[in-house]
């Protein structure tokens, strides 16, 4: 939250709570990515993505690794940081990677999504095309 005081806490609250129902809730609903079959989730049953996460009463590091506090009712949102949510307002996924059996799938999986690389379209009558059927 800012320290100028341009914003009550009251108002920075009301406004993380929208941004994050907006940006950072899974919407198992609306994707079709949730349920295709991976090396981590075999059955298209289950959300590949582990939604809803269990609630964790309490911070606790064990074998998974670090699992943060998470209230009930939150089983659909996603970890995110307020002062990355009100700078960039976009959809982010903070997780903290301290160990555990998985930390090193997670870490590749991470390095990896970053790196990737965008399908890039050379035409710029194609760009053109795109943006005006917008």
């Amino acid at each position: 939250m800012p320290d100028d005081h341009r914003l009550t806490q009251k108002v920075f609250a009301f406004m993380m709570s929208a941004l994050v129902l907006l940006l950072n809730e899974h919407w198992w609903t609306r994707t079709g990515s949730c349920f295709k079959n991976s090396r981590a989730i075999p059955s298209s049953e289950v959300c590949r993505y582990s939604f809803p996460h269990e609630p964790v009463l309490t911070t606790a590091f064990n074998a998974k690794g670090v699992q943060l506090y998470l209230k009930p009712a939150h089983e659909y949102i996603n970890g995110f940081n307020p002062v990355m949510m009100a700078a960039f307002k976009s959809n982010h996924d903070i997780q903290i990677l301290l160990g555990g059996k998985n930390v090193v799938n997670l870490i590749y999986y991470y390095c990896k999504y970053v790196t990737k690389t965008q399908h890039q379209v050379d035409s710029v009558a194609a760009v053109g095309l795109a943006a005006f059927q917008r």
